[in-house]
């Protein structure tokens, strides 16, 4: 059975991996946005999915941050994902579930922002290289 630990990390995947995560958090920012619009019944429908999009979003950063760290991968690489994951898990963590209400909007939405800057910064760096 194969250790998925040790599994060695490219560039493509490196892509990858920015890129899913980017994917997830415009996701997250435009249902933040419209949860934040919206003071209907649905309300209520539309916090919980974007609490449960910002835990998901949170174990996924974390679960990579642990395969760069642990797994083997150029140094060269990991100069550029582990800084950009981390920004980005340390934002997030700024933001507890429990800040997801019509009352945070400004508050959320600039952590939301400034991760999502981040990330696509790393993300041109690293595409670049």
């Amino acid at each position: 059975m194969e250790d998925e630990t040790m599994h060695f990390l490219n560039k493509e995947e490196s892509i990858g991996i920015l890129e899913d995560i980017n994917i997830m958090l415009e996701e997250l920012i435009e249902a933040h946005e419209l949860y934040c619009s919206t003071y209907t019944y649905k309300s209520l429908e539309l916090g919980l999915g974007v609490k449960e999009l910002l835990n998901e979003l949170k174990q996924v950063v974390s679960m990579n941050i642990r395969q760069i760290t642990l797994g083997e991968t150029k140094e060269c690489l990991k100069n550029i994902l582990k800084p950009a994951l981390c920004t980005v898990n340390y934002l997030l963590s700024k933001i507890g579930t429990n800040r997801i209400n019509h009352h945070s909007y400004l508050s959320v939405n600039r952590e939301l922002v400034l991760a999502h800057y981040y990330l696509k910064k790393h993300y041109k760096i690293l595409v670049e290289k």
